[in-house]
């Protein structure tokens, strides 16, 4: 069971090189990816957060329904990773199969409001606390590493994405390490 905790926050929508936004490559790395996984045993959800969070899509062995959930996505203002950590922690508690590896996986490009960061480091324990791997993704110069990587299940798990050149290539990393191998 894989959550996408995806930051929907105003500078998602800022150019990326190569062309359109930081969320525009942000979404066609998670859905380059969606092959990898063997839709008869996988399921994937996605939650989007800035100053709150949505659950976009439950858990869904359907690719075609993750594909329509990842291209709607649309940015609003504000950073809660902490919202988007809780709303996946929902989502897998909610529908998780006992004899599935819950994973999330969160992209953030920025930080968590000001004076909350101990809510994102709270909802990190929480998930952890419950067996869930925890992946963080920090894409470009104004993420907050330390924080990333204290939410991370461990130091390895924080991945640090200078441009969005790469992310597809971190999401394969991370779901043949995870998600893959039936």
């Amino acid at each position: 069971d894989l959550v996408l905790v995806l930051d929907l926050s105003g500078s998602m929508a800022e150019a990326a090189i190569g062309g359109g936004s930081k969320l525009d490559a942000a979404r066609a790395a998670a859905l380059a990816v969606l092959d990898l996984l063997d839709w008869r045993l996988d399921a994937v959800g996605v939650v989007g957060f800035s100053g709150r969070a949505d659950l976009i899509l439950p858990l869904s062995g359907d690719r075609a329904a993750v594909a329509a959930a990842l291209t709607g996505l649309r940015t609003a203002e504000g950073t809660r990773i902490d919202l988007g950590l809780t709303a996946a922690d929902r989502a897998l508690a909610g529908a998780g199969r006992p004899v599935a590896r819950p994973v999330v996986i969160l992209l953030t490009d920025g930080r968590q409001e000001a004076g909350l960061e101990a809510d994102a480091a709270t909802a990190a324990r929480t998930l952890k606390a419950r067996g869930v791997t925890v992946y963080a993704i920090g894409l470009g110069a104004d993420a907050d590493a330390a924080l990333l990587r204290a939410i991370a299940s461990d130091p390895a798990r924080y991945l640090a994405s200078p441009d969005t050149s790469d992310l597809a290539g971190l999401f394969a990393a991370i779901l043949r390490a995870e998600v893959c191998g039936h």
